[in-house]
């Protein structure tokens, strides 16, 4: 009788560790012991519906309105720029060193308070103004002097107005902001593009207190008017890895591993082909899970559940598109668990016969 009861714990505990997995909703709160951890769940079955539709560019236009500008693109010089102003007919002005003389070092400096000197005029504001707003005065102030005055304002080195632009990208760099608008596409591809690890679904724009994910794929499939998002000054574009952006494929398939979401997705049916397919010798057909966390929800899952047993299952996995950290579990079939549930009874059973025989 004791050898009996032994055997029949033994047996109990193997079936409840047995590996496996099964969702009942129905389980009241009465019927969890205190020991155990209650999980807050939904259970989803896949359908033939697609789970994850494309944005459009409405979408886009109006999640990210405020970084898009309408208006005509106008630089603004900063103390710190450096000017040339070239009067036409007067080289003594122009340049003060001599026509040899590099733009860039014969040019005059932006000042801390935004002022510029000029002969004859003396201070002239230049900060927060265009290069034409400047040339206007100066033009107007030299008629004292000049007759007719012609003459042009340029910006020859720009030292004031830069971003950054750093991560997964090739040649990550400082640019300056110049005359000529900055997209975020145009960014990218001046640090050299987008890296092999670099992930081009998840861009970060931080611009002062402010962060704005971007999905730049996506967004140009869309269409989307990246000439209307000009970077600006103190702008910085972070481009993330990939190599974060994983799914876990676990259970009956064979060969359980992580699998990276490529830039242009990865769906439940494209997973289990990374991974080799289910294994069909072990593998439950209507028991294919995806268990996703909900980190804005402390606790929160969801359980999609698909029946590969159903007819156009596959279709309806590739219609399904997973996401960064989800958990494809595939359960074993009932008699590959009641296998494992003997694997772990036939020790114990042979070291209780084993007892039970040096006992009598």
């Amino acid at each position: 009788m004791k050898l009996y009861i032994c055997l029949a714990v033994v047996f109990v505990k193997g079936c409840v560790l047995a590996p496996g997995i099964s969702i009942d909703k129905d389980v009241t709160s009465n019927e969890v012991s205190a020991s155990e951890q209650v999980v807050n769940y939904d259970v989803v079955s896949i359908t033939l519906e697609p789970f994850n539709s494309e944005k459009d560019l409405g979408t886009y236009l109006e999640q990210y309105s405020a970084l898009i500008s309408e208006e005509l693109y106008q630089y603004k010089v900063q103390p710190g720029d450096v000017l040339l102003v070239t009067v036409f007919e007067h080289p003594e002005l122009t340049m003060p060193g001599g026509p040899n003389t590099h733009p860039a070092t014969s040019g005059t400096l932006v000042k801390a308070d935004g002022t510029i000197y000029f002969p004859y005029i003396g201070k002239v504001a230049a900060a927060e103004r265009t290069t034409a707003g400047i040339r206007e005065e100066i033009t107007s102030r030299l008629t004292k002097y000049l007759n007719n005055p012609q003459l042009d304002v340029r910006v020859v080195d720009y030292r004031s107005q830069k971003v950054s632009i750093t991560g997964s990208v090739n040649n990550p760099k400082v640019l300056p902001i110049t005359t000529s608008p900055l997209t975020i596409l145009e960014a990218i591809q001046l640090a050299g593009g987008v890296s092999l690890d670099g992930d081009e679904t998840q861009v970060r724009l931080i611009r002062g207190k402010d962060s704005y994910s971007l999905n730049l794929y996506e967004m140009q499939k869309a269409g989307f008017p990246f000439e209307t998002l000009v970077l600006k000054d103190g702008d910085t574009v972070y481009v993330n890895s990939n190599i974060q952006k994983k799914v876990y494929v676990m259970g009956e398939v064979m060969k359980p591993q992580p699998v990276i979401i490529s830039k242009y997705g990865l769906s439940l049916t494209q997973a289990l082909g990374e991974v080799g397919g289910v294994d069909n010798l072990t593998a439950d057909d209507e028991g294919i899970y995806v268990i996703r966390t909900h980190p804005e929800t402390e606790g929160k899952f969801t359980i999609y559940h698909l029946d590969g047993s159903q007819k156009f299952a596959f279709i309806a996995g590739d219609n399904f598109m997973l996401k960064p950290r989800d958990v494809v579990y595939v359960s074993p079939s009932g008699i590959t668990r009641w296998n494992r549930v003997l694997s772990q009874l036939l020790p114990t059973s042979v070291f209780l016969r084993n007892a039970s025989d040096t006992g009598s």
